[in-house]
């Protein structure tokens, strides 16, 4: 059955593509957004939405207006200054490919003219650690993954650099087909590294692109620029890559031919794509080949049409203290070798692990039987040093939940059976909150909970048989204190069916304990507890 959340989720997704229309599937958020729900933005034409239904922590903030930021992305945040880590929730399909870009500028919205540094992660995994060298740096960072549930986590993570913000994230749906070569697996994601448009003076973006990725112009650096006003259109093959024809229409030429460098490392690897597309007659009429080497090896060739897109793509990655591809032409060319656009992307090897399911299943159920609005999106207790809070986990590949810890969390209704799920629970703190209802009997058949804090709530009843025998066995440390209508008496079901069992406040010793030696030293019976029961009951009375 789904749970609320989910539903909610669903339709927060209908009604974000009732807006976005022809932008299917699109999800654009602006964090931080107050003035109005949603707006097109006047640079792409996008519908961009607040990020309220998307995340349940963190604080809006503008950025310094004597920035006169133009782009409206930038003028606010989402800053997070309570959790070591929050998340976004996003609803994905199972085994669908997603393209997402997450961008900062810190804009001095806290007055403190220091920009902070903190860790992203996609689900339990870091994806990026973001430095902001200045006020007004604006970084990007985006990455290609295929969904391994119908959720997707994005997380900020406090390193001690200050608060973590975000300014706006963006999820686009990819084809199937689109970077499979390199993206096949759910546990590699490709992070973007590199992508230039060669023989351009401007920057290629949706709509001209039509999964909203951004081309880098670089107009000379690898060789002279030409363009050309004709079409450019990849066929529907596959792979198929989407490539812009605005960005196949510029190139560069060069006689020795053209590099491409960049420095990797022993635990780095990469994927490289290279577009080409001829937009210069040859002198012969024959068609052009290019040759390409990587750090000096043959790599691969390709023969390069005019005004038709071709592509040569890594097949594995490649791992290298430095690299350099070199495209060379392999026939007799005049212009020598060609290249209109390439792409690089780091691998970021996914770690597969989950909190156990039984315990994300029951701890989910738990949030939204109490409608908690804390930091609880994300897994519960990895990575491991921020789990949500209130929670421990035990330290294990696929960790459990031992510690359960609401106390004060403004809790209201029954101590609900959800709880029994999570097998490994060893401490339970529900104190100060207003739970009502009798203390439940599967507390007495949780194997491994030895701490148990109930106090200052407002249950009723009797506490169950096997409880008290483990109460009195030193094998679990109960609080009850402070729960006017507790019965722990002799005889409570008798006198809770005349209406006149007495109230006390209880604490019960730990296994071990040299104070756990029974019932009548266990719990102690107050006045004040007494005289709270009278009052009520003739409150009621009258």
């Amino acid at each position: 059955m789904m749970g609320r959340r989910g539903l909610f989720f669903l339709l927060c997704s209908a009604a974000l593509f009732f807006l976005v229309g022809a932008q299917t599937g699109f999800i654009s958020i602006d964090c931080g957004l107050t003035e109005s729900p949603s707006y097109v933005d006047e640079n792409d034409n996008l519908t961009y939405v607040s990020d309220d239904g998307f995340v349940d922590t963190g604080v809006n903030r503008q950025v310094d207006p004597e920035l006169k930021e133009t782009n409206k992305r930038y003028q606010t945040v989402r800053a997070f200054p309570n959790y070591t880590r929050n998340c976004y929730y996003f609803p994905a399909t199972i085994g669908a490919r997603y393209f997402i870009r997450v961008a900062f500028m810190y804009g001095n919205y806290d007055g403190l003219n220091t920009p902070p540094s903190f860790d992203l992660y996609l689900g339990v995994d870091l994806w990026d650690n973001i430095k902001l060298d200045n006020v007004t740096h604006q970084y990007r960072s985006e990455i290609i993954v295929q969904a391994e549930a119908s959720y997707t986590h994005l997380c900020l993570v406090e390193t001690g650099g200050g608060t973590p913000f975000i300014s706006y994230l963006k999820l686009r749906p990819l084809t199937d087909d689109v970077y499979a070569p390199a993206n096949s697996s759910a546990l590699v994601a490709l992070t973007t590294f590199r992508r230039v448009n060669l023989g351009a003076t401007g920057y290629v973006r949706y709509p001209d692109d039509r999964f909203d990725r951004i081309w880098t112009p670089d107009y000379d650096s690898y060789g002279t620029p030409y363009n050309t006003s004709e079409k450019i259109v990849e066929s529907e093959r596959s792979p198929f890559f989407a490539l812009p024809s605005v960005v196949m229409q510029t190139a560069v030429y060069q006689l020795g031919g053209i590099n491409i460098s960049w420095l990797g490392g022993a635990d780095r690897s990469f994927y490289v794509f290279l577009e080409f597309a001829d937009i210069l007659p040859t002198l012969s009429g024959t068609q052009r080949q290019m040759q390409v080497l990587e750090n000096g090896q043959y790599w691969g060739e390709v023969n390069v049409s005019n005004l038709s897109p071709s592509i040569l793509y890594s097949t594995s990655p490649s791992s290298a203290p430095q690299f350099t591809f070199s495209i060379q032409s392999a026939n007799d060319s005049d212009e020598g070798a060609v290249l209109n656009s390439f792409e690089v992307y780091e691998v970021l090897t996914l770690s597969g692990s989950t909190t156990d399911a039984g315990d994300v299943t029951a701890i989910t159920a738990i949030k939204e039987y109490y409608q908690l609005k804390r930091n609880w999106i994300g897994d519960p207790c990895l990575p491991d040093n921020s789990p949500w809070d209130g929670l421990t986990c035990g330290n294990d590949s696929r960790p459990w939940i031992v510690t359960l810890d609401l106390s004060n969390g403004g809790l209201s209704g029954e101590i609900v059976d959800h709880i029994s799920k999570l097998t490994e629970l060893k401490t339970l703190n529900l104190s100060r909150n207003n739970l009502q209802g009798p203390v439940p009997p599967f507390l007495q058949e949780m194997p491994n909970l030895i701490n148990i804090d109930l106090s200052s709530n407002s249950l009723s009843g009797s506490i169950p048989n096997g409880l008290q025998e483990k109460v009195k066995n030193g094998e679990v440390m109960l609080r009850i204190d402070n729960n006017p209508l507790i019965c722990q008496q002799d005889g409570c079901n008798q006198q809770e069916s005349s209406n006149s069992s007495s109230s006390s406040s209880a604490t019960a010793g730990s296994k071990g304990s040299n104070s756990a030696t029974g019932l009548k030293n266990s719990y102690t019976v107050t006045a004040i507890s007494v005289a709270i029961y009278l009052l009520l009951a003739s409150c009621l009375s009258s």
